[in-house]
């Protein structure tokens, strides 16, 4: 429901950003969508300059780091042989401005990945609202909420800490590694087979640490998305699920998906802290020192460089203890932007035609011809419905539930396409209407209101920068006005959520407010008084027949009241229009009319 009001404000699309508009917006996307790793490269490379600078720190960084042991070789050597102290100052200011300039380089390093992870997140984050925006009613009646709030939130999250965090560490590693090997091998290349050994043995050793939490990412992630939708429903259905005693119930879900998570949680952690990264490394270094030793007793190499040798293997530690942490994040990451990129490039796009471009003020005249459809093929909910209905008519969808009428008039601001058949409005298939322009000439207030956070203002001119005169116009048209102004901030009062502070009535009526504020030339409202009571609903239509004499109205109802001053009624049965007509004539000439009138709404 949320997308079909979305949807129709297309004022409210233009506003999604802090671009000119919703085209802007959507031009501007433009990502390789064949897999996932093309995707996220794509994204990536929207910052070649960033991605440039960002590639070159890390080796400046390791080539300062690894020159410490080389200095302090180097300086216990001078202290030992020549004890210049010119010398050996300088060599102990260099070490210091080595120090610096890595810290400085780390710094400026940790600064860039953040913007570079915060710029693409920013990205995903805009790209996947769009993208939900775009997406045609049908699949958004297949998603669970919770499901995609954790897409959109902690998803997006992990999607930033690849690039980052886990790309930049990697990145990192590579080079804390390969500096330090390189410089072994310069030393001798001898001292290179024990470092070079365990470097083998830690990636091999990483490649099963990833395939042993992989399984165990993807379950904690979908495990958390079902946590955010059954908090999601519990919140919405706080009041259902008081009502029925099912505190307790819920409750003991809760625990159980929170246990669930918690096991899978520490279940990733055993596995990282069982990996022995830095156990291999203390005994790699124990035989790269005895090794070292009986090359330095066979004068293959200085003592100076065996000091050097060792200060190198030091500081591969870091790297290897960064490695398990970096995968973790990694595949954390890439388990996310696989459900990310998997919500993006599901389902169907709203529907688009290249001829889809006829733009014209609409009169009103709509046309149903031989029109099937169905959620699913296997039932369809409408049968070959035709009729037609001219400028000015007021139209009644009478029939028992589930006959199919609010799916009638969700067909005609293309809120699905039609199976079999057209839908026609003033001639021209809806399908070959610009859906903008469509949509912004019909105005619908739906079975279930839907309301937002903020003000009744807001809410009535919602996704509209109108006067503050038109919207208290609307508010009178729909008999909103004077219990608006009973609030004590009256039209700046703030709604909570979903209308839960107004009464269904009061609601409905805010709902009519924004949409008499659109002044459309067509109408539909979906049982629209089913919480009014009997004189405010004939204000209502009074005013709909006033005001809008020369607009076409659908109106879905079971209130005899209104079906008696619609100018023609639609019966419907299983999907199939059985018969239409004048109220009058329906009775004179429709049993199955009359056995739906008996149960009708007769309050007048």
């Amino acid at each position: 429901m949320l997308l079909s009001l979305v949807s129709f404000s297309n004022k409210e699309q233009k506003s999604v950003s802090d671009l000119d508009s919703f085209n802007q917006l959507n031009k501007k996307i433009s990502y390789n969508y064949r897999n996932r790793t093309r995707w996220l490269m794509s994204h990536l490379f929207k910052y070649r300059l960033l991605i440039v600078v960002i590639a070159l720190i890390p080796f400046f960084i390791a080539a300062f780091r690894n020159s410490v042991p080389m200095l302090v070789g180097i300086l216990y050597g001078e202290i030992t042989t020549t004890k210049q102290m010119s010398r050996v100052l300088f060599l102990v200011v260099l070490i210091v401005l080595a120090t610096a300039f890595q810290a400085l380089l780390i710094f400026c390093y940790r600064i860039l990945t953040h913007f570079l992870g915060e710029n693409i997140a920013r990205d995903v984050r805009e790209e996947l609202y769009i993208s939900l925006l775009k997406k045609n009613q049908a699949f958004h009646d297949q998603q669970e909420s919770g499901e995609i709030v954790t897409r959109a939130t902690i998803d997006v999250v992990s999607i930033d800490m690849i690039f980052s965090v886990a790309l930049s560490k990697l990145y990192e590693t590579f080079f804390a590694f390969l500096v330090p090997l390189t410089l072994i091998y310069l030393i001798s290349p001898q001292l290179l087979l024990i470092p070079l050994l365990y470097t083998i043995l830690f990636v091999v050793g990483l490649k099963r640490y990833d395939r042993k939490i992989s399984g165990i990412i993807t379950e904690l992630r979908k495990n958390e998305a079902q946590l955010n939708t059954l908090v999601a429903d519990s919140l919405q259905g706080f009041a259902t699920i008081r009502i029925n005693n099912l505190q307790k119930r819920q409750s003991e879900k809760f625990f159980k998906k929170t246990q669930k998570i918690q096991t899978l949680a520490l279940k990733q952690t055993k596995i990282t802290a069982q990996y022995p990264a830095l156990l291999f490394l203390g005994i790699a270094t124990a035989i790269g020192l005895l090794h070292a030793y009986l090359l330095l007793k066979t004068h293959v190499i200085t003592f100076p460089q065996m000091i050097q040798f060792i200060g190198l293997m030091l500081l591969l530690s870091a790297p290897s203890q960064l490695g398990v942490e970096v995968f973790a994040l990694l595949r954390k990451g890439l388990v996310s932007a696989d459900r990310d990129f998997q919500l993006i490039t599901s389902g169907k796009e709203e529907f688009t035609r290249p001829q889809q471009k006829y733009n014209a003020p609409m009169k009103g005249i709509v046309e149903f011809k031989n029109v099937s459809f169905g959620y699913n093929s296997h039932n369809p909910v409408l049968k070959r419905c035709s009729f037609k209905v001219t400028s000015g008519q007021m139209v009644a969808l009478v029939g028992m539930t589930g006959s199919g009428k609010t799916t009638l008039v969700n067909l005609i601001y293309r809120l699905y396409d039609v199976d079999k058949g057209q839908i026609l409005i003033d001639g021209v298939d809806v399908r070959d209407w610009d859906l903008e322009a469509l949509r912004s000439q019909i105005g619908v207030v739906e079975q279930e209101v839907k309301l937002f956070n903020r003000s009744i203002k807001d809410n009535i001119s919602f996704g509209m920068n109108v006067s503050m005169k038109r919207i208290v116009t609307a508010a009178k048209l729909a008999q909103a006005h004077e219990f608006i102004m009973k609030f004590n901030d009256g039209y700046n009062t703030i709604i909570r959520e979903g209308g839960i502070s107004l009464s269904s009535g009061q609601r409905q009526r805010i709902a009519l407010a924004r949409m008499f504020l659109r002044d459309p030339r067509i109408i539909i409202l979906d049982n629209f008084s089913s919480a009014l009571d009997a004189k405010t609903e004939a204000q209502l239509i009074q005013t709909i027949r006033h005001h809008y004499k020369d607009r076409t109205v659908f109106v879905v109802t079971n209130r005899l009241s209104i079906i008696k001053s619609a100018d023609c009624v639609l019966l419907l049965s299983n999907g199939q229009i059985l018969a239409s007509g004048s109220h009058k004539k329906l009775m004179s000439t429709c049993s199955e009319y009359q056995e739906i009138y008996e149960t009708l709404d007769v309050s007048e």
